[in-house]
This record gives C-alpha cells, sequence and structure tokens, in this order.
C-alpha cells in the first residue's frame, strides 16, 4: 500500500492492469450471467 502510495508510475500501472482486467472478464462474465438468467426465467414460463 505504501508503495502505490509512494509511486506513482507503480500505482498507474497496477489501476491500469485492473482496469484492463476488469473490461475484458468481469464486464463479459456479468452479461453472461444476466443473459442466461434471464433464459431461465423463459424456458420456465415456456414449460408451465
Amino acid at each position: 500500500m505504501r508503495r502505490l502510495y509512494k509511486d506513482k508510475d507503480f500505482y498507474e500501472r497496477i489501476a491500469g492492469n485492473g482496469q484492463k482486467y476488469a473490461r475484458e472478464h468481469l464486464a463479459y462474465k456479468r452479461s453472461a450471467d444476466i443473459v442466461s438468467e434471464r433464459l431461465r426465467k423463459i424456458h420456465e414460463n415456456v414449460q408451465n
């Protein structure tokens, strides 16, 4: 934590890597989860 505070270049690299990871992995995962849940509900309604 101290290094993040004291070393601006290190902070920016870590922050950039985290943002890149979130854009590439978390957004798609969350979107897929939303679609999957919606399709599950539609499938349940069709069978009833």
